[in-house]
């Protein structure tokens, strides 16, 4: 019996991803296909079911390019900021200047969540950039005088829309409990580490802030 080519349509369906995000791995070099004389995208059912076996591992394929779905989980967190910051002091209280500052480092854990995920051997190093992310987080609301409470709702508004990207892209996708339940497992661990060190930011500068009071009332 000779190879069996699948459609684009097709080899998505059996992945259980878009077939955007197929497209893009196949545009990337990451899955191989070939082009028919009328331009049409095929691949090899054979290479499809071996990238599905490895997703049984419960690793983030390696074939998954991060930066796509670090984009959309950018995407998902300003079409949901409109609402969510309306009476948030995690957002209103911050000046323009930090805002945009803090749009850039949530891009920056965005990337490291995905890193965290498919790059086990490199954890430790991606946990200490995502740590000193997490402590300047806490030490800024300090000083916009926003509470503990407020701080970790925003790292948890940030993490709902890492998940529901994931969701989406298919790196969650249906049909795959085990490898998915694995993934949601290990973002979980991303994203307490980070609480954990906005906590410790937020305790540090606090008790610096009630030192410089108490040595005012002192003078």
């Amino acid at each position: 019996m000779g190879k069996k080519w699948l459609t684009l349509s097709e080899a998505a369906e059996r992945l259980g991803v878009h077939p955007a995000t197929l497209r893009h791995w196949a545009d990337a070099g990451k899955i191989p296909s070939f082009r028919t004389p009328g331009g049409h995208r095929r691949f090899s059912a054979e290479v499809i079911d071996a990238f599905l076996n490895a997703q049984s591992t419960g690793q983030l394929p390696a074939l998954i390019s991060t930066q796509p779905i670090v984009e959309r989980a950018l995407e998902v967190t300003r079409s949901r900021l409109p609402q969510a910051r309306q009476g948030a002091p995690w957002y209103e209280r911050f000046d323009e200047k930090t805002r945009r500052r803090k749009r850039q480092q949530g891009q920056q854990l965005f990337a490291l969540a995905m890193q965290y995920v498919a790059k086990p051997e490199e954890r430790p190093r991606i946990l200490e950039r995502a740590r000193a992310l997490g402590q300047a987080y806490g030490v800024d609301s300090v000083r916009f005088g926003i509470s503990l409470v407020d701080t970790l709702k925003a790292i948890m508004f940030f993490r709902q829309a890492l998940i529901d990207t994931l969701e989406a892209n298919g790196s969650l996708a249906a049909g795959q409990s085990a490898a998915n339940f694995r993934i949601a497992q290990e973002v979980d661990r991303f994203t307490q580490e980070v609480m954990y060190a906005t906590a410790e930011g937020f305790e540090h500068a606090l008790r610096q802030a009630l030192e410089r009071s108490d040595n005012r009332q002192e003078e």
